[in-house]
Order: C-alpha cells, then sequence, then structure tokens
C-alpha cells in the first residue's frame, strides 16, 4: 500500500483526484505532528479522505507506521509545504476541512505563522462554500492576528470546548497546565478574493561529515555499496560527475519495511574540504535506513582514502583527521 506522495513526481497544478477516490470528501491537516489525530479523524470518517501535510520527516515515518498498522487506505501524506501545495491545488473550492492543531507561532517571523492574510486566503481558496478551517491555539499572538486578518473573508466562530473528539498529545497536556486554549471554526464568507501566487520552496542540503585536507577526489572512484539488513535493502548505483570532477552524486535506494525510496548523496570538494550531503530533502523521508546510507558511504570514501594514502606512502594526512 502506497502512503506517500513525492512532490518532486506529481504534475502541476496538483489534483486531488490523482491521489484519492473522487467521490469521497477531501480533508486537509496541516502540521500533523505524530498522526494520532490524522489516523483518529481516518478511522472514524472511512469514506471520507485525508491529506496531512508536514515537514518532519520524523513525523512523515511515525504516520506511516500507524496507517500501515491499522490497514488504513483513506490517508496520503505529503513531505511539502502547506502553502505552496493550497496554491498549486487545480481547482478552488474541493477540500471540506481543513485543520490546523496548535500552530506554531513563529516569535519574530510573522511572515510564516498560518495567522498570516496570505496564508488564510489560501486556505480559503481551497475550501468549500460549506467548508470549515478549525485551528486550536493558547497563543495570544495567534489568536489576535487570526481573528482580525481572517475577519474579512470568514465567519469566526469560537469556543472554549474542541469541536472534535479526539485530543492531540499536546492538547493533553496544555489542559493539565492550565492553558487558556481557544477553538476556532472559520467558514468561509460569499465575498469574492484575490489569490496570493505560489510561492517557491527553499531546501537546505544537510552536511553530514566535513573531512578536512583531503586533496584528491579519486577516493571516489570505484566506490559501491549493495548492502542487507534483515528485509533492508541498501544500495548505491554507479555515480556521476559535474563540476569538472569535484562534485559527484550517488543514486541511492534503500527499502525498510515496505517503504522504499530512491534519492541522491552529494559528494563535493571545495576548499580542501570533502562534504556528504542529502542532495535533496524536498520529498526525502529521513528514516533509519536513509541515515545509514549516508555512514555507509562515509566509511567507504574514509577506507578508500586511507588505502590510498598506504599505498602510495602519503604521510600528509593522520587517520585521526578523518571524521
Amino acid at each position: 500500500m502506497y502512503f506517500f506522495i513525492e512532490p518532486a513526481r506529481f504534475n502541476c497544478p496538483f489534483k486531488l483526484e490523482d491521489y484519492f477516490e473522487t467521490h469521497r470528501s477531501f480533508n486537509i491537516e496541516i502540521g500533523f505532528g505524530n498522526g494520532d489525530f490524522t489516523v483518529s479523524m481516518a478511522e472514524k470518517y472511512p469514506h471520507e479522505n485525508f491529506l496531512g501535510i508536514e515537514l518532519s520527516s520524523r513525523s512523515l515515518y511515525k504516520i506511516y507506521k500507524k496507517i500501515k498498522a491499522r490497514g488504513l487506505n483513506n490517508i496520503k501524506i505529503i513531505k511539502m509545504d502547506a502553502w505552496t501545495l493550497l496554491a498549486l491545488l487545480n481547482r478552488e473550492h474541493t477540500v471540506s476541512r481543513i485543520i490546523a492543531n496548535f500552530p506554531d507561532p513563529w516569535p519574530g517571523k510573522a511572515q510564516n505563522r498560518i495567522t498570516n492574510k496570505d496564508h488564510l486566503k489560501l486556505i480559503h481558496r481551497a475550501l468549500k462554500s460549506s467548508g470549515h478551517f478549525y485551528t486550536a491555539t493558547d497563543s495570544r499572538v495567534l489568536k489576535q492576528e487570526l481573528e482580525q486578518n481572517a475577519q474579512e473573508f470568514f465567519v469566526i466562530e469560537k469556543s472554549k470546548l474542541s469541536f472534535f473528539e479526539h485530543m492531540t498529545k499536546y492538547e493533553n497536556k496544555w489542559l493539565s497546565m492550565g492553558r487558556g486554549i481557544t477553538y476556532y471554526r472559520l467558514s468561509p464568507a460569499s465575498l469574492p478574493i484575490s489569490y496570493p501566487k505560489t510561492k517557491e520552496v527553499e531546501c537546505m542540503s544537510h552536511v553530514i561529515y566535513d573531512c578536512k585536507d583531503i586533496i584528491r577526489m579519486d577516493a571516489i572512484h570505484g566506490i559501491s555499496i549493495n548492502e542487507r539488513y534483515g528485509e533492508n535493502i541498501i544500495k548505491a548505483e554507479t555515480p556521476f560527475t559535474r563540476m569538472k570532477g569535484n562534485e559527484y552524486l550517488f543514486p541511492f535506494i534503500v527499502k525498510e519495511d515496505e517503504l522504499g525510496q530512491k534519492f541522491l548523496i552529494k559528494v563535493t570538494y571545495v576548499n580542501n574540504q570533502l562534504r556528504i550531503t542529502i542532495y535533496d530533502t524536498s520529498y526525502l523521508i529521513i528514516t533509519k535506513g536513509v541515515r545509514l546510507a549516508m555512514h555507509l558511504l562515509a566509511r567507504k570514501i574514509n577506507e578508500k582514502i586511507k588505502n590510498l594514502i598506504l599505498k602510495e606512502d602519503k604521510t600528509g594526512i593522520k587517520e585521526n583527521e578523518l571524521i
């Protein structure tokens, strides 16, 4: 059963009907955390579709295991910026519910908040005229901004009690601490509004190793990886070079449980430093297998460099300089 939607492989505009049965209602949760709420909703409403949007790899892997354990077929999950996805929806006003439980207040970064007016407009764009946007927060900043920015194009309903039966992990914790939580249900107003254009997503590479004072790239040549750990498989295909040999891209295949992923690990040599990074994390789920793949490649390169040093009797690099 396939749960992940890879943003790098879908066509724009984004069509929900490409991934779900179209006769069912569509629900979207932004930032689903450990996934308990999403899974609970999908179990309670088996004849509705649920799309979970999240940027945390750890969260995606947690919910993946819960979906698989329960055999749910009405949930799909995606690692992507929620505002980009909402802007890419092929049709306006198609979603029944959009839910964001306890969104990040982003201190000092008002442009990132869910209460940003452009973000609220994108939620309005996605919702049916009969749909609802649900959110809950204990943040005074978010409460104030939501009520101020949403009043132009939403009807706002507030409550001290949740609109749903299931409570999130942090919701239970904060209620026990006596925090003042306000629950919101917003209904689209009927006035026409203009919607923001699609935003570009920035993707930061992750440096895993930084090996200093290595002066040759021929340590990369001839490296191969084909490892099996129980039912898990980690395999590296033949790398290809760019930037006049100063950059190598290793295509990796990692299969663990029922999750298979293909991605690139980049090895670059700049300013006397050899760096191993994930080439693009925009749709990659960072699992133990992915981390192990990076460590296996680093170990192989490390071993190759030491062998070259011994073979050519070059003593300029000490073993403890290799991370």
